[in-house]
């Protein structure tokens, strides 16, 4: 299924190591540490796969032998197979990311945040030996873009009274709350309802997750200056070379019109190098 849809190299992978109805998949409750030993051999035994032909590979959790994947991926200059991203926040998660994974995800949170972990995952990539290309780093994160910095504001404000009044309790993924990554962004609700110059922090508390517990807030100037890579060197952005903008999911309204406003807006007010745009 891969190698049919690569054409142009254009299929990126992103391993989620979360919790759900594991018996849909045959599956069993697992702790942390089972789940994200089974994700560090699934990444290794994958990148095998789609590099090597008659692979051995002999680990607790997959066994393969004299194995060849047909038809093979076809190599794009000093891109073997696909990219492969991960997320995940927890110290388990990070020693993952840091050996081997290709890109590494963040969710929106302020650019301090941001900076310590991206340090953290070159520390523990040398630390661990990391046998790969340096790890990579990229942004999955809500934004709410409007013509002008008041309008999107106030429809944002809108929104979350909405979401509020709205709000169902439980959650529909009750494991999400758990997990390391996705408490990180609740728990800066604690800290304001904007932080940084427009991460929008309130939608957290009424039921916003995952990528949208934090939304980018504002005019596409003002969004595009949160994106785009500043001077400083030490700058945390610097770093993001995969911005996966998650997109206007929160204004419910359809994703033809979502795409279209950011591709007017936000991404073309991007600098043309720097962070790429996806």
């Amino acid at each position: 299924m891969v190698e049919s849809s690569d054409g142009g190299g254009r299929v990126r992978i992103n391993i989620v190591s979360g919790k759900g109805n594991l018996g849909a998949y045959g599956e069993h409750e697992s702790d942390q540490a089972h789940r994200y030993a089974r994700t560090k051999e699934f990444l290794q035994l994958v990148r095998k796969l789609w590099t090597e032909e008659n692979v051995t590979y002999r680990g607790e959790h997959f066994q393969v032998t004299d194995s060849t994947v047909l038809p093979r991926i076809s190599p794009r200059g000093d891109r073997t197979h696909p990219k492969l991203y991960f997320g995940g926040a927890s110290e388990a998660a990070e020693r993952v990311a840091a050996t081997e994974a290709d890109v590494q995800l963040f969710w929106g949170e302020p650019l301090a945040g941001v900076q310590e972990r991206i340090e953290r995952l070159r520390s523990l990539s040398e630390e661990l030996g990391r046998a790969h290309a340096p790890l990579e780093f990229g942004l999955r994160i809500t934004t709410f873009v409007r013509d002008t910095t008041e309008q999107a504001w106030a429809e944002a404000e809108a929104k979350v009274a909405e979401m509020a009044k709205n709000q169902r309790a439980p959650p529909q993924n009750p494991h999400r709350q758990t997990a390391v990554g996705q408490q990180r962004l609740l728990d800066l609700a604690t800290r304001g309802d904007v932080l940084d110059d427009n991460l929008y922090t309130a939608p957290g508390k009424v039921g916003g997750g995952g990528a949208g517990t934090t939304w980018l807030v504002g005019s596409p100037e003002d969004v595009a200056k949160s994106l785009q890579v500043p001077g400083p060197r030490h700058h945390p952005l610097r770093a993001l070379r995969h911005p996966v903008c998650a997109g206007d999911r929160a204004s419910g309204q359809p994703a033809a019109a979502v795409t279209a406003r950011m591709s007017r807006g936000a991404l073309l007010a991007l600098p043309s190098t720097g962070l790429r745009k996806r």
